[in-house]
């Protein structure tokens, strides 16, 4: 038979915070690697050139008052060109119901105009806690 939990006690579960929302366009390490090797002018490995990668597309993204980085719990495998971020107090592996998610506007038209010139497809825009 299932009990329920005892609230009276602190939870004994570790909860690693996270402070701020990001909304914006995520995408998987192979379309940033090839988006940025067509800006590098050469084939770049998702992993011995993540620096590489990150710095090509940041540059290329900054002038659309956009930022670009790194996000997830595990390095290299998801990117996120950021369109809006809010402080927050959430937790790693926080229900995402319970994340407030961005609505997309104006400046993810713009993010969203300049992917499509730059030929990157395989995105989703989403609220993620980083």
């Amino acid at each position: 038979m299932d009990s329920e939990p005892d609230l009276s006690r602190p939870s004994t579960i570790k909860r690693y915070p996270r402070r701020i929302r990001m909304g914006g366009f995520l995408m998987n390490v192979e379309t940033a690697t090839a988006w940025a090797s067509r800006l590098a002018g050469r084939t770049l490995d998702p992993i011995r050139n993540s620096p590489t990668i990150y710095n090509v597309i940041l540059q290329k993204v900054r002038p659309y008052r956009v930022n670009f980085k790194p996000v997830g719990e595990v390095a290299d495998v998801t990117y996120m060109v950021i369109t809006q971020s809010a402080w927050f107090k959430g937790h790693k592996d926080m229900d995402p119901s319970l994340i407030p998610h961005f609505e997309e506007g104006e400046r993810e038209a713009v993010a969203r105009k300049l992917l499509d010139e730059q030929g990157v497809h395989d995105f989703e825009f989403t609220t993620i806690l980083g």
